[in-house]
């Protein structure tokens, strides 16, 4: 199993509204995050015993799949903005609004996997209240609306003076039109956009072996085994992994720089 640090930046759920299972999230907050335009990482661990590297090539975080998160927005059950860790440095909701990815919590996120699993993979999107809207809040605190268990709470990571706001589930029994509260944005179909494309490199990148790993050597030259990989969406782990064994890994572009125009 593992976390939403590693899951939210994982390139394989590029243009995806992620759904998380687990009853908690956020309790152990968000470690440091690398600088994408300087290419400088935390000193966090890289499972070798050497010291903090400065470049984002020497090293790449244990807690982070890539540089950035990749979901559209994400779906929680229970958030915890409360964070405890020593590794941790800001929460999730934080993190989500640094980088503008609209997350929501307060839903039953079994009963909406259930039903990914029956009908499949299908469109959605989040919608943010409008500021001044009339209050369903309000209503959802009178029990007898039957409302109150549907609450649901909007970690608006594109709002920097309100970074969690309220969103309320919609009550069926309810004659307000419950729209007009809402800013109601179109759907988006990733499927129609080249995300191979999206979350490749730009540039072909060397990956060195791990400072602490015996490196291998190609049995006739004796020159450092070098592996080609072709990035349609690949994770820093896979790049780990090979160094760990002592072996350096250029990761190339989806297609020829010369065809990337």
């Amino acid at each position: 199993m593992v976390g939403y640090p590693e899951s939210l930046t994982d390139p394989s759920y590029s243009g995806q509204i992620l759904v998380l299972t687990y009853p908690l999230v956020g309790n152990y907050g968000v470690p440091a995050r690398p600088n994408v335009e300087t290419s400088q990482i935390p000193a966090t661990e890289d499972a070798h015993n050497v010291p903090p590297p400065t470049n984002l090539l020497d090293s790449l975080p244990q807690e982070f799949e890539s540089s950035h998160i990749h979901v559209a927005a994400l779906v929680v059950a229970n958030y915890h903005p409360s964070f405890s860790h020593h590794l941790a440095t800001s929460s999730l909701g934080k993190w989500l609004q640094e980088q503008g990815i609209p997350a929501i919590w307060g839903v039953d996120t079994r009963m909406l996997t259930k039903k990914l699993r029956e009908g499949g993979s299908l469109l959605g999107r989040l919608l943010a209240k409008k500021q001044g809207s009339s209050s369903e809040e309000d209503r959802g605190r009178d029990s007898s609306k039957g409302v109150l268990g549907g609450v649901s709470r909007l970690l608006n990571g594109l709002s920097p003076a309100a970074p969690m706001t309220r969103s309320m589930s919609v009550d069926t029994n309810d004659t307000v039109n419950w729209r007009a509260d809402y800013e109601v944005v179109p759907y988006y179909d990733p499927n129609v956009e080249n995300l191979v494309a999206k979350v490749s490199t730009k540039s072909p990148v060397v990956y060195k072996a791990a400072l602490d790993s015996k490196a291998a050597t190609h049995p006739k030259t004796g020159k450092p085994l070098r592996v080609i990989a072709i990035d349609v969406g690949m994770k820093w782990n896979q790049i780990r992994c090979f160094r760990d064994r002592g072996v350096e890994v250029k990761v190339v572009p989806w297609v020829r720089p010369a065809l990337l125009a």
